[in-house]
């Protein structure tokens, strides 16, 4: 209730708490990336996606939170460790990440074997979450007021 009473709009409040995400996260990605683009020789190619697809699974997770946090919010807590591990939301969240990179990453190796091509099966493993990463921020973007507002 406290960031409903300032003068933001909802829109604002979600779209900065993706923002907070992403600028604690995106550095270590790129840090991880960069590591593995060291440690394992690849095209130039391959490196560029070892570098722009986990950032494209970092923006998914977050938006995949954000969404989960507005579908099943938790008001009634005494500690805050109640939100963060007892909460359906990040159950969710959790479940929704590993089993959609499952999903997108097993049928992406299995055309990267059969092709012989792992930078096309890299590609399209990261057109699924990037679609979903789109379609969730114009959801925001567009409904975040109400969503927002609908939370009490």
């Amino acid at each position: 209730y406290l960031l409903q009473a300032l003068p933001l709009s909802g829109r604002t409040v979600l779209l900065t708490k993706l923002s907070a995400h992403l600028i604690l996260t995106a550095p270590l990605t790129l840090v991880a990336s960069v590591a593995c683009i060291i440690a394992l020789p690849c095209s130039p190619v391959m490196g560029l996606l070892l570098l722009l697809v986990p950032q494209i699974f970092n923006l998914f997770n977050a938006l995949v939170g954000i969404l989960m946090n507005l579908a099943l919010p938790r008001f009634d807590w005494t500690d805050e460790t109640a939100v963060a591990k007892q909460s359906g939301a990040v159950g969710f969240t959790m479940l929704i990440s590993m089993v959609g990179g499952l999903m997108v990453m097993i049928p992406a190796g299995i055309l990267a074997a059969v092709t012989g091509s792992a930078p096309l099966g890299v590609i399209i493993a990261a057109l699924i979450p990037l679609g979903c990463s789109i379609g969730f921020y114009l959801h925001l973007s567009k409904n975040g007021d109400r969503l927002f507002q609908a939370l009490g």
